[in-house]
């Protein structure tokens, strides 16, 4: 039988309903500041998550653009100590988590500030994890996203504050990171305390970064549409989030200045982050994170190559959506 008959048979066996609402419970994990120039708050809301002593996780190409020190500027005017690691690399490798948690453990920070995009972002959530406990929680990833494991010590308050529109990390429960030990991608559950999304950090993402970043968010709202723990909550945002990339993306990809279409893809993003951590994704995000890893293709271009095939799938068994 092919897949395209099994998924037919499973629909005709009533194993997949349409138009029924699910049983659902819909929330959002923390709260997010969102609008131009909000990164000014940082200081003020590290310290009511119980920060006063930070990593502040980044990577070069955020440190080149000015915003690492800015949110230095914004600690040291808020009483806040910080110690700057910038060496966060693509696709978080557990080895650079291991090392960026002994500096915490080190310094003896009491909580961490991920500034970057998605890579950075999920880089910060790990540490936050591993340096509450020690790096057996990376050898275990497994147990730990499967909840056969606890952390022994809660991670340590985190914030995150996005670079990029893509992601969505920021409002999402995992963090992706890159296995040595299974040499795979596995998520570590992680959630942030605080998140802040500044429209105006996206203005320097140049178009490439920009089109790919927006192709992922454009997965994440599809994905979580097509999926079958989602809920009306979920939808509505995963429609919100799929009519705003589709008008601003060209936009911003067009005019990376154009401050309006930056601000909705923004909101898009996170929306999608929001959406997809409630209902989850699917095929489409399990096969580029598998291409991602063998072939160290960015996330977003393998979402971007995906995603049609995805439509196409899901589509036999959501054709109203």
């Amino acid at each position: 039988m092919s897949g395209r008959e099994l998924w037919c048979a499973l629909f005709k066996s009533g194993m997949m309903r349409l138009n029924m609402i699910n049983t659902c419970v819909y929330y959002q994990l923390n709260p997010v500041l969102f609008g131009n120039g909000t990164i000014k708050y940082a200081g003020e809301k590290a310290r009511e998550i119980g920060i006063s002593k930070a990593l502040v996780v980044s990577d070069e190409g955020v440190k080149k653009a000015g915003h690492v020190a800015a949110l230095e500027e914004i600690l040291r005017s808020a009483g806040i100590q910080y110690v700057v690691w910038s060496e966060a690399q693509k696709d978080c490798p557990d080895e650079t988590v291991k090392i960026a948690s002994e500096i915490a453990r080190n310094e003896k920070v009491d909580g961490v500030i991920g500034l970057g995009g998605g890579s950075v972002l999920d880089t910060a959530k790990a540490i936050a994890a591993v340096s509450a406990n020690d790096d057996r929680v990376l050898d275990d990833i497994a147990e730990y996203l499967m909840g056969e494991k606890e952390y022994e010590h809660p991670p340590l308050p985190l914030m995150e504050i996005a670079t990029t529109s893509g992601t969505g990390s920021e409002s999402t429960f995992v963090s992706v990171v890159s296995s040595s030990s299974l040499n795979c991608k596995m998520g570590l559950p992680v959630s942030p305390d605080y998140g802040i999304v500044d429209p105006e950090l996206t203005l320097t993402v140049p178009r490439y970064v920009t089109a790919f970043t927006g192709m992922d968010a454009l997965a994440h709202a599809v994905e979580s549409l097509t999926e079958q723990k989602n809920s009306p909550h979920s939808d509505l945002l995963a429609y919100e989030a799929i009519r705003l990339i589709c008008k601003y993306l060209p936009e911003a990809v067009k005019d990376g200045n154009d401050i309006e279409a930056r601000e909705y893809l923004a909101l898009a993003s996170n929306f999608a982050g929001i959406s997809f951590n409630e209902s989850g994704t699917h095929i489409g995000h399990s096969c580029a994170h598998a291409l991602g890893h063998l072939y160290h293709i960015d996330h977003g271009v393998c979402c971007a190559d995906l995603t049609p095939g995805v439509i196409q799938f899901t589509a036999m068994t959501f054709p109203e959506k």
